[in-house]
């Protein structure tokens, strides 16, 4: 399934869309340092499929992983209590890909706060989403697989890390659901 962008939902996405990737990519240029490169991947239309947002290539020049932005206005009660939504072709992007450098991270704009999980994660717990399907402030209806928080992890260090593992660290940590 295609995600429909029409032209409200384009004015949304570079109005709060765009605002994310930028919190998140500086974000991440200052966690991970000098010798990192975080890229924004233009869209280019949606015969490609959902592409993620951002690149991290690490300093050897290698993509590490590719990070999908979302988020929302909501609050984190609303958050906690009706899961975190996830389109299907975002998560159709990390299967025919690579699910465990794919990650999704969720921006919840109110708290500037960040959850995320590998696409392995969400792939592995597909089955604890419900899909719901909602009506848009733009009038459109959309798919959506809601899945509960305790998908997600909350931690921006552990996403750091994450990341850092990825590159070729040593991981101090296990991996969650996998």
């Amino acid at each position: 399934m295609k995600t429909r962008f029409s032209e409200p939902y384009q004015a949304e996405r570079e109005f709060r869309g765009l605002r994310r990737e930028v919190i998140i990519k500086t974000a991440l240029e200052l966690s991970l340092g000098p010798g990192w490169e975080i890229r924004t991947i233009p869209y280019e239309g949606p015969e490609l499929g959902h592409r993620p947002d951002l690149e991290v290539i690490g300093p050897n020049g290698l993509l590490v992983a590719e990070i999908e932005v979302s988020g929302s206005l909501l609050s984190w009660g609303t958050v906690k209590a009706d899961g975190v939504f996830v389109l299907p072709d975002k998560l159709a992007w990390a299967e025919a890909h690579d699910p465990i450098r794919y990650i999704y991270a969720y921006h919840l704009d109110l708290y500037h706060h960040v959850l995320w999980a590998s696409g392995q994660r969400l792939l592995a717990l597909r089955s604890k989403a419900r899909t719901v399907r909602l009506k848009t402030r733009h009038g459109l209806w959309e798919t959506y697989l809601a899945y509960p928080i305790s998908a997600f992890s909350s931690s921006w260090p552990r996403l750091v890390r994450y990341i850092l593992w990825l590159a070729g660290e040593p991981l101090s940590w296990p991996i969650r659901g996998n």
